[in-house]
């Protein structure tokens, strides 16, 4: 897999267009994602317990987020988004690879995990799974709805446990051979921008460009931070976080005051 992982893609752009290749397009992720198309055309099912079968038009395996998007609520202990959705090992490796000279994307390629979250299926065994979409429901700080979904939550949780499937006849048709053809243009439109995921490229510099209202969100972060508390003198960042959530009502993480209480001293410093 590492071929399909040009060295060239760091001189692009000054190396953001390989960086942003890491956060995106693991191995992990366009391994599935060439499965995912290999399947497109087949006739999707759920398969209950007890064998009876339920045919499934709805596009299950649309991932339109990414853990990198996410601001999660601190209060929200789960390790599995600790660790992963803040993207820090992500991160670490792309920063640590642009100040050595090398490509970020190929650096990370074959060490990260899954770049997009799976809304209605597990990953360990393609059964069908709501369980990140309820906790991303309640702990995702911009809500859900934010980012864009393929389909609701109701429309697919009554068949959670079923099994995922395609038909026999349909399986047959699929090998190697094919699943090599579909993973080297997933990769190959990855790297070139376009097909099934320019869209990804397009909706990033969106989603970038409408995060400039967040400013507004961190300066009345920072207030209510100064409201009650002193720059130099305030509980652990977490205690804050709980306690600005619990009595005015305001749902950020502590990066968030930090940079609004940056903003609100740079804004007063410009007034002089």
């Amino acid at each position: 897999m590492g071929r399909f992982c040009p060295r060239y893609t760091f001189e692009h752009e000054g190396g953001a267009f390989s960086a942003q290749l890491a956060a995106q397009f693991s191995k992990s992720e366009i391994f599935e994602r060439a499965v995912f198309h290999l399947i497109k055309g087949c006739q999707l099912y759920m398969c209950a317990p007890n064998e009876e079968l339920f045919r499934l038009d709805a596009n299950i395996f649309e991932n339109t987020i990414y853990f990198r998007h996410l601001d999660i609520d601190p209060t929200f202990n789960k390790d599995y988004y600790e660790n992963i959705l803040d993207w820090h090992s992500g991160k670490k490796i792309v920063a640590d690879s642009v100040a050595t000279g090398k490509d970020p994307w190929k650096a990370s390629f074959d060490k990260l995990g899954f770049t997009s979250i799976n809304l209605f299926y597990d990953r360990q065994n393609y059964l069908v799974n709501c369980e990140n979409y309820r906790d991303l429901q309640r702990y995702c700080l911009a809500g859900i709805s934010y980012f864009g979904l393929p389909m609701e939550m109701k429309a697919i949780e009554g068949f959670e446990n079923y099994a995922l499937c395609i038909e026999h006849k349909d399986a047959e048709g699929l090998d190697l051979e094919k699943l090599r053809e579909s993973i080297f243009k997933i990769a190959f439109e990855a790297v070139f921008g376009f097909g099934a995921f320019k869209e990804h490229l397009i909706d990033d510099k969106k989603r970038a460009s409408s995060k400039a209202g967040r400013p507004q969100v961190r300066q009345e972060a920072a207030q209510a931070f100064l409201k009650h508390f002193a720059i130099d003198d305030h509980p652990p960042w977490k205690e804050v976080v709980i306690f600005l959530s619990e009595e005015e009502g305001i749902k950020v993480s502590d990066r968030s005051i930090k940079r609004g209480l940056s903003q609100l001293s740079s804004d007063k410093t410009k007034t002089k």
